[in-house]
């Protein structure tokens, strides 16, 4: 049974635009969330060998910090973090290191896409580089997207969740590919990052192992609702639209040799697309994955590409007017709804 039919999603949406409204007066990120109390630093973590693959996945990794290093990072900042061999400047630099972003802003306005990178270029987030970490023991929440997805994408989440005392990884690969291949063996690949992630930051000081969470956006929920299910550390699943509810992800993970049904015992959130696509669907798989039902929303205002940043940075550095007020408000109102659900995880 779904946690909130469509008739009380508006007033879901409404009831967490006001406390978000209101939580925006005191600290509001560059993406229109509302964060907590704490300071955020991010750094960049390379993976240590996944699946016999060295370095191929990178984390971005967002925790409290008591003291920021300076103010919070650019974009072109982060990006010379990540892509630290790259001999780029401005927007070249952010449109080599983030190469989807640079294809999303060419798409949407391709004679403005040189002086719209160069003005994203030098957005400024919430989060610092590096940074004292603050005390005490943090929940950890593992984030994956697409094959050729950056780690970049979730810095809005990532952001929100650690300001609020979460310790949140983005994990993508350090090079994505030219092309995604939605087939076993990148399933494979990935779910080996996942784990490596979980293993490392898990062991590592100042995280609470107690309370671990995966959270997938598109083909990310194939490895990582398999991942979840196969590993009894995690704790929550929040699919973001992933390929969970899509015919082809649901066939990746019911061909899994180590699938079986109801075999995820955590608690488990799914957060839809309110804009539909013409993608084949599959709602049976969420309900057989899971041994108890999951809580299902969605975003009226948000299509399957409006859960990531790089649309979100687009509307937040390029658009203008009533439209990108209203797209920010939507994805803020995700970002919240994973929140709040995160919060409500007990340790074990």
């Amino acid at each position: 049974m779904r946690w909130l039919r469509a008739t009380t999603i508006g007033a879901l949406l409404l009831a967490i635009g006001c406390a978000a409204d209101r939580a925006r007066e005191a600290r509001t990120s560059w993406a229109g969330v509302a964060l907590g109390s704490y300071a955020v630093g991010v750094s960049v973590r390379r993976l240590r060998a996944a699946n016999d693959d060295e370095a191929a996945y990178v984390a971005l990794v967002w925790r409290p910090v008591t003291r920021a290093d300076g103010p919070g990072a650019t974009l072109e900042a982060l990006a010379g973090a990540l892509c630290p061999d790259l001999d780029a400047s401005g927007g070249a630099r952010l449109g080599g290191c983030f190469p989807r972003l640079a294809g999303t802003i060419a798409g949407a306005a391709p004679a403005e896409s040189d002086d719209a990178l160069e003005r994203l270029a030098g957005l400024r987030l919430a989060a610092a580089l590096g940074g004292e970490p603050a005390a005490g023991d943090f929940p950890l929440a593992v984030v994956v997207g697409s094959l050729r997805g950056s780690a970049i994408e979730f810095a809005s989440l990532g952001e929100a969740l650690a300001s609020r005392g979460w310790v949140v990884a983005a994990v993508a690969p350090s090079a994505p590919p030219a092309e995604a291949e939605f087939d076993a063996a990148s399933v494979v690949r990935v779910r080996a990052a996942i784990r490596a992630a979980v293993d490392e930051l898990s062991a590592a000081p100042g995280i609470d192992a107690s309370r671990i969470a995966v959270v997938a956006w598109s083909f990310g929920g194939v490895p990582a609702a398999l991942e979840a299910a196969a590993d009894p550390r995690v704790d929550a699943l929040v699919s973001l639209d992933s390929a969970l509810r899509y015919a082809y992800g649901a066939e990746l993970i019911r061909a899994a040799p180590d699938y079986r049904p109801s075999s995820f015992e955590g608690a488990f959130l799914s957060v839809e697309a309110g804009i539909d696509n013409e993608v084949a669907k599959d709602d049976a798989l969420a309900a057989e994955l899971a041994a108890s039902p999951p809580r299902v929303v969605a975003v009226a205002g948000l299509d399957h590409g409006g859960f990531p940043d790089f649309a979100g940075a687009l509307a937040a550095g390029v658009g203008s007017g009533a439209a990108r007020a209203a797209f920010q408000r939507d994805r803020a109102a995700m970002i919240e709804m994973t929140a709040a659900f995160l919060a409500e995880i007990p340790a074990r």
